[in-house]
């Protein structure tokens, strides 16, 4: 597992667009989230966490969980879709809020267990908004 994360990290910090690797159980995801931080990567629990993250222009991951909340699913569908740039309506303050980041410096990685996507892809297809996906089993 962790000669496979090593290398999907090497070729995922030379793209663009949202990563996704896709593991067996939460162990893994332990083993993975470790080796990631140790990768300069920021872990994050919601959005806006993520979102200002980003701003820094430092990369950041997260690990899906279901149910994913809407504005997790369109901040990962714009930073697919928007390159640099994510606007979100806050629901509690009712605020737009505009990020722009560097999509070279700032990556977004995102790491799910198998079961999770499974359920969570039931209403968002996120493996639609990755570009590059790892199954590690």
């Amino acid at each position: 597992m962790h000669n496979k994360l090593l290398n999907y990290l090497y070729f995922f910090n030379n793209l663009i667009g949202v990563g996704l690797i896709i593991v067996e159980d939460e162990e893994q995801i332990v083993v993975a989230e470790k080796l990631i931080k140790e990768h300069a990567f920021r872990m994050v629990g919601n959005w806006k966490e993520l979102l200002q993250v980003l701003e820094q222009n430092r990369s950041v991951c997260y690990v899906l969980s279901h149910p994913l909340s809407k504005e997790m699913y369109d901040v990962i569908a714009q930073y697919s879709d928007r390159g640099g740039m994510i606007q979100i309506m806050d629901r509690e303050t009712m605020i737009l809020k505009t990020v722009k980041f560097n999509p070279t410096k700032a990556r977004l990685l995102l790491i799910s267990t198998n079961l999770n996507l499974k359920s969570i892809e039931q209403e968002y297809q996120i493996r639609n908004k990755a570009g590059l996906v790892e199954i590690i089993d």
